[in-house]
């Protein structure tokens, strides 16, 4: 990591620990991660990185000092004592007040009775909403998209966390992130073979701080004739609370799409946005705009994404669901193509959702489905015209008269793990012999593999089948 492997540095650069000098005049604020824990220990070489918010009146002074201003494993509520004209006052402090020096990791450890394990600032964690994948080490932002973005990254002694969101966190409390490095190296190299003027060196700027001093080490390790110190601190600024874009701080103006809605003399798509403050809404008269309920169509391939992550998203009758972060009213009970009202794809779609769906536009085909028609526009009920959404509710209502009936269910539920076998059944958008072969193998799961047998048997309905049959 960062170099340090010897391999990649002569004796002498290893000895001076170039790299890691090179390593804080980086632009380390573009960088995607940032190394907030880091602990290495090997023949060569041993040490560790950190990272702490520190408040901007402190930094300078942070920097003028060599040493850390923050101990690994520091991170807890604490009682501290202090005196006023003699008297003794005991005051409650937790490390995440304001005007101290914060770490982002926390190191905890337990006498050597228990494991050690990392944890990560909870206020970080629950200023960004950051969900714990355990089986892999990560924290995810699961964004209003539905996007998940890994925003820790938790691997043994290591910990990344994405820049841009320390630097957000950063800009909310007022804080800027330090970085901490220490260092030690062995080196073959004898202390004579060092000029006096580069046993120490320094480094200083407004960013950042080292200190490199080189010492004898023959009369301990003969093989190791030398070893060298760095100590380092780099300052990550926040960003501006004007840039990222988190409430009540603007974001960056809402983005729509444009989508056809028709064709001109020369067969062109004629496109317009599907901005609702932009359309015809009969309440706001806009007379030269198209209507909200200006149908828009689509390819029916446009539902492969989201059937292809059930646990996201769920396709039902009428309805288009990103867990409970958005949701999109269409017509999918059209035979030949997928419809959405013009307003609904900006008011519904999140941008990069608009963009996806406008890759499968087609200039419109006809007219909207009868349910769709009965629904949208006379508001009417009406049960679902597409094979597959009529399967799904004459399923669950097959399910619930068994019920009524007999006390047990025909067609037992399928396990968690199975779910998404139901959630996902459709048509096959395609002519693509593998999708219709994985449709094919859901329903004998969702049907065959699931029959109540037990019950069956109990009441002895394979036996009454097979004598009909015989008769």
């Amino acid at each position: 990591m960062l170099g340090m492997e010897k391999a990649k540095l002569s004796d002498e650069d290893f000895l001076f620990q170039k790299d890691l000098q090179q390593f804080l005049c980086r632009d380390l604020e573009s960088e995607n991660w940032t190394i907030a824990y880091h602990g290495f220990n090997d023949s060569l070489q041993n040490g560790a990185f950190f990272s702490a918010l520190v408040p901007e009146e402190m930094l300078s002074s942070v920097l003028r000092k060599d040493s850390w201003d923050i101990s690994i494993g520091a991170g807890g509520p604490d009682v501290c004592i202090s005196y006023e004209e003699d008297r003794e006052i005991r005051e409650y402090h937790t490390y995440t007040e304001k005007g101290q020096i914060q770490p982002i990791v926390i190191a905890r450890s337990f006498h050597n009775l228990r494991p050690s394990y990392i944890e990560i600032q909870e206020e970080f964690r629950l200023f960004h909403n950051l969900y714990y994948d355990a089986t892999k080490g990560k924290y995810i932002k699961v964004h209003y998209d539905g996007y998940e973005e890994d925003i820790i990254i938790v691997e043994g002694k290591t910990v990344r966390i994405r820049t841009r969101a320390l630097r957000e966190y950063a800009a909310i409390k007022d804080v800027s992130i330090v970085l901490y490095i220490d260092s030690v190296r062995y080196s073959p190299i004898p202390l004579n073979q060092i000029p006096e003027s580069k046993r120490r060196l320094k480094g200083h700027d407004d960013s950042m701080s080292y200190l490199v001093n080189i010492n004898d080490n023959a009369s301990v390790n003969p093989e190791k004739k030398t070893f060298s110190r760095f100590i380092g601190k780099r300052i990550i600024k926040a960003l501006s609370k004007e840039r990222h874009g988190i409430w009540p701080y603007e974001e960056e103006p809402e983005q729509y799409e444009s989508f056809i809605i028709g064709l001109d003399e020369g067969g062109d798509p004629i496109k317009y946005s599907c901005n609702p403050d932009y359309l015809e809404n009969k309440f706001d008269a806009k007379p030269d705009a198209p209507d909200y309920l200006t149908p828009i169509f689509f390819r029916k391939e446009v539902f492969n994404k989201y059937y292809a992550q059930p646990q996201k998203y769920e396709v039902t009758d009428g309805q288009l669901w990103c867990g409970s972060l958005w949701a999109l009213r269409m017509d999918n009970n059209h035979p030949e193509y997928v419809f959405v009202w013009l307003g609904d794809l900006g008011k519904d779609l999140p941008c990069n959702e608009q963009t996806y769906w406008r890759t499968f536009n087609i200039p419109p085909e006809g007219s909207v489905s009868k349910t769709c028609y009965k629904r949208h526009i006379m508001g009417e009920f009406a049960d679902p015209e597409s094979s597959d959404l009529r399967f799904k509710l004459e399923l669950s209502q097959l399910k619930e008269n068994c019920e009524k009936k007999y006390g047990w269910s025909l067609i037992l539920e399928l396990d968690q793990k199975d779910q998404h076998l139901l959630t996902a059944l459709h048509l096959p958008t395609t002519e693509d012999q593998s999708e219709f072969d994985s449709q094919v193998l859901a329903l004998t799961k969702i049907l065959v593999d699931s029959l109540n047998e037990a019950e069956l048997e109990k009441k002895d309905f394979f036996s009454l089948g097979r004598y009909e049959r015989d008769r």
